[in-house]
């Protein structure tokens, strides 16, 4: 499925029954997530996100996923927060410290954008 690229209204309603068989997999609650970013309902998409990072709180992609919905909301200081998370959980993850740079730069904080970034590399 490409980023752009939405559930059809019967895969939509598979998902959901999914998520009513079994409410604790974070998966299908993932990919409604998606969908509704994708589809512009972005507070249902954060609704979703979180309830993923309920389930699975150690999930890296997840926070990825909540932090650039953030920065869509204009939240961007609470996605540096988010993307912060991340790092903390994985530190060694270099996807974790470049979504850091990415949610400093959103939130125009370049000297702490480049802190990140060194740290990536």
């Amino acid at each position: 499925m490409s980023r752009k690229q939405l559930l059809s209204e019967a895969e939509e309603a598979q998902v959901r029954l999914a998520i009513d068989r079994n409410p604790r997999a974070p998966l299908p609650r993932a990919r409604l997530a998606l969908h509704c970013w994708r589809s512009g309902d972005l507070a249902a998409a954060l609704e979703w996100r979180d309830s993923c990072l309920e389930i699975d709180p150690n999930h890296v992609d997840y926070y990825r996923i909540r932090a650039n919905i953030q920065v869509d909301l204009h939240q961007s200081a609470r996605a540096v927060e988010t993307a912060q998370r991340a790092i903390a959980i994985l530190p060694e993850s270099v996807m974790a410290y470049l979504l850091a740079t990415r949610m400093l730069l959103a939130d125009l904080h370049p000297a702490r954008a480049q802190h990140m970034l060194d740290k990536a590399l």
